[in-house]
């Protein structure tokens, strides 16, 4: 927290946004609405901000506030980016395409789209760093809209399965869903008609429809996973066609229908498919949850999570799952289906059904009491809202509008998801009581009686190779002040699961789970908090009288002593329990270790006797085994017959005997031979020397007969040297 608000404090000081509050003070078009706007764009560590008043996009990096950032000088470094075709409407919301390269700039009279210029430089900057740069500007449907007067754009989205990234997605106010690529402006790539039948362009948008009167006029829409469009397998034809990915849009209209248009981009031909729905909702209600819808959100899960909100700041969260097969319900599915003209080529996409879970309705003023009587105050506030995903976590998405900014964060998506992706069936069913949990992050209308001060721009800060920016929530406030607040990386259920997560286990008993459950998890589930005081962000202008401030004062005293002191002293005595359990079982487990300590000494000692023991108990078998040895020697040494060893032994003394003979009289005869070649070689020497003439290849072969008899000589020495050795023995 203390990180994010440096950071924080030094964006405020900085420059660029100093005139943004000078801008925002001079700027006479404001007006004094409760719509929230979109006015700030992140990605990584790169900040967009929209000035209004100058028309023009600021470009500033977060990093350089960091106090590791080098050099120092960047921090006070921003960029201007300049619109070669400024918007003349007024601009609600920046979006960001996928690949990074445009960004479109909307508002309900218009969409613009800037190419942003390239990086380059030491510190990858645009255009190395320039102050000011003129970026080339794009205006989508500009015709469509100056023919049409009075025509609104009510939603804008990068389409998700362009593979260039530069196809945009419109929802307009006539009930027309369109796709444009920015390399042809003022073509639509597919224009999808939502009513029932075509739309007439001779009726004037100007005047209100009876579509619109009964709230049948779409308002926003989001884009879910894609689907396979599989060809039709048909006898007797072989067929080319491969299987095609179309990507459905969830349209919401004002009614709190939901219908879904099916599109197809980078096809060689455009695919023409029927409009499904409205979606039946199960349960039931009277007023379709709502006759005020604003906004719908797609969350990246499975199955796929719809979130639909209303003006009142209901929210409802639905799953997307297969449809019942009811007659009534899918007739009129089918008919507009077989109407079109792919219906033939391709299989029908079952049309879906919305299953609510559960229904949340935010606290957009803080909910006090009268000073008189503690009667509630009520509250008749309503502003649209706008839901904003989450880039990390799946399972939580954040909503901005006129009064504040909420976090809501959906457990059990993760225990649907297990338990729909279960094949064995291992898990005992869905588990109960797990809820959403609503954060009250940021409010700016504290009061019903307060004036508006809606927030103009949030998004998410999230850069992974900075620990100091990760998971960090940005907010622009009316008065041109930025609001960060840390977001929690995982939030833990307040509920407890109740089955194994082993598939196939036997489901164990909630007091045991309870007992094995790490102790740190129980305090958290303990101090886990129902609602809280938001960070109150009002606008200048706000005058609070005193009983409204004592009134203020007095809720987040009641929210204090509920929510933190409560649950704080109950935590306090849960650890004091939980301390004097743990003294006992130290007290325990330090008697039983003195214990085992003297019984150790007492082992020892008696190991220490055992072994003495041991070796002399090895000394005294050692002493009779000799003993036993030379008995038994004796004893063999009497008897009166020979063993068959002995026998043996004798046969082979008698045959060395003879061998030793025989060695002994070769051994003679080699000795006489040696002594009669020593004679010979010594009367061959004499003649030798007096004959000079001798050969020298004689001399050589004299030499290894020589060698040769006396090899043999000395190997009958040695046989006769182990005959008498064997002998002795």
């Amino acid at each position: 927290m203390a990180a994010s608000n440096s950071w924080c404090n030094g964006l405020n000081s900085h420059q660029f946004c100093k005139l943004l509050k000078e801008n925002n003070v001079k700027d006479s078009r404001k007006k004094l609405t409760s719509d929230a706007k979109e006015l700030i764009l992140t990605h990584d560590c790169d900040l967009y901000v929209w000035d209004s008043y100058a028309c023009h996009l600021i470009y500033f990096n977060i990093k350089n506030l960091l106090p590791e950032a080098k050099p120092k000088d960047k921090a006070n470094r921003y960029q201007t980016l300049l619109c070669t075709h400024a918007p003349m409407f007024d601009v609600e919301a920046l979006t960001l395409s996928p690949s990074g390269s445009h960004i479109a700039v909307w508002g309900q009279l218009g969409i613009k789209v800037l190419e942003l210029p390239r990086r380059c430089g030491k510190y990858a900057e645009f255009e190395g760093g320039k102050e000011i740069i003129a970026c080339r500007t794009i205006s989508i449907a500009q015709r469509y809209f100056a023919i049409r007067q009075g025509l609104k754009l009510h939603r804008v989205m990068w389409h998700p399965g362009s593979r260039s990234a530069d196809h945009l997605a419109l929802l307009t106010s006539d009930n027309i869903f369109s796709i444009y690529d920015i390399s042809e402006p003022d073509k639509p790539v597919q224009m999808i008609h939502l009513d029932d039948g075509e739309f007439d362009f001779n009726v004037s948008p100007s005047k209100m429809t009876l579509s619109t009167a009964l709230g049948e006029t779409a308002v926003s829409f989001d884009f879910g996973p894609p689907v396979e469009l599989k060809v039709k397998e048909r006898l007797g034809i072989v067929t080319n066609d491969d299987d095609i990915q179309v990507w459905p849009a969830y349209i919401v209209k004002g009614s709190g229908d939901v219908v879904i248009a099916y599109t197809a981009l980078n096809q060689e031909r455009q695919i023409k498919l029927p409009v499904q729905g409205p979606l039946v909702m199960h349960p039931p209600a009277d007023d379709n949850y709502g006759v005020d819808a604003c906004a719908i959100l797609c969350l990246n899960s499975t199955p796929p999570v719809l979130v639909v909100t209303t003006r009142e700041g209901k929210l409802h969260h639905c799953l997307v799952l297969a449809g019942c097969d009811e007659a009534d319900i899918s007739f009129q599915s089918d008919s507009s289906w077989q109407r079109s003209f792919d219906s033939s080529i391709f299989q029908k996409i079952e049309e879906p059904a919305l299953f609510v879970l559960e229904s949340v309705e935010l606290e957009l003023s803080l909910t006090t009491t009268r000073v008189e009587n503690d009667e509630v105050i009520g509250n008749d506030f309503t502003c649209p809202v706008r839901l904003v995903k989450d880039p990390v976590n799946c399972e939580r998405y954040h909503c901005c509008h006129g009064a504040g900014v909420h976090s809501v964060v959906l457990p059990w998506i993760q225990s649907i998801h297990k338990f729909i992706s279960d094949v064995d069936g291992g898990c005992a069913g869905l588990p109960e009581n797990e809820e959403c949990v609503v954060e009250h992050l940021v409010c700016t209308k504290p009061l019903s009686a307060s004036p508006p001060a809606p927030i103009l721009g949030m998004d998410i800060v999230n850069d992974p190779t900075e620990l100091s920016l990760k998971q960090t929530l940005l907010a622009l406030t009316s008065d041109m002040e930025f609001v960060a607040l840390p977001l929690r990386i995982k939030h833990h259920s307040p509920s407890a699961v109740l089955f194994s997560d082993s598939p196939g286990s036997s489901v164990e008993s909630p007091l045991r789970q309870l007992y094995r459950e790490p102790f740190h998890n129980h305090i958290e589930r303990i101090l886990q908090r129902n609602s809280s005081n938001p960070l109150l962000k009002s606008g200048k202008k706000s005058e609070l009288s005193q009983q409204e401030c004592f009134q203020l004062l007095s809720r987040a005293t009641q929210v204090f002593r509920e929510e933190y002191i409560q649950k704080q002293s109950l935590a306090h005595l849960e650890i004091e329990t939980r301390v004097r359990i743990l003294q006992e079982q130290k007290k325990l487990q330090l008697s039983d270790i003195q214990s085992l300590q003297e019984s150790r000494n007492i082992l020892r000692d008696k190991a220490q006797g055992i072994a003495e023991k041991i070796e002399t108990a090895r000394d005294e078998q050692e002493k009779i085994l000799k003993r036993l040895e030379s008995v038994t020697r004796k004893i063999q040494s009497r008897i009166p017959m020979l063993s068959d060893a002995e026998k043996t032994m004798q046969r082979e003394l008698k045959l060395i005997k003879a061998n030793l003979e025989t060695y002994q009289r070769s051994l003679e005869q080699v000795s006489i031979k040696q002594k009669y070649q020593e004679r010979q070689l010594s009367q061959k020497t004499l003649e030798s020397s007096k004959n000079i003439g001798v050969d020298q290849k004689q001399v050589v072969q004299l030499r290894v007969i020589i060698k040769h008899e006396g090899d043999e000589i000395s190997d009958l020495m040695k046989k006769v040297n182990q005959l008498k050795m064997d002998t002795t023995l």
